[in-house]
């Protein structure tokens, strides 16, 4: 665990840390609209033809854990101890 987080923040680290949040909005704002990637004009072409007509897009968070996937292998306290064969190190 991060000492820091466990031992509690104090008042200057809080400021300072707001402060460097509240100036990065503060930079962002001041940052003039068409340098921003998303802004009309700002690619102006590909440089090949799209192919693609439909996108499948997998939102794929909130899968079983490690943990939970586990699956214990037998054959591997058998194997314990024991060099690795030389036909699997080529």
């Amino acid at each position: 665990m991060n000492a820091s987080i466990s031992a509690g923040m104090t008042r200057r680290t809080f400021l300072g840390r707001s402060a460097a949040g509240i100036g990065s909005i503060a930079l962002g704002s001041l940052l003039q609209n068409d340098l921003v990637a998303g802004s009309v004009g700002a690619l102006s072409s590909l440089h090949h033809p799209a192919k693609a007509k439909r996108v499948i897009f997998l939102f794929m968070a909130g899968g079983p854990s490690h943990i939970d996937l586990f699956d214990p292998k037998p054959k591997l306290n058998e194997l314990d101890g024991k060099p690795i064969p030389d036909e699997l190190l080529k």
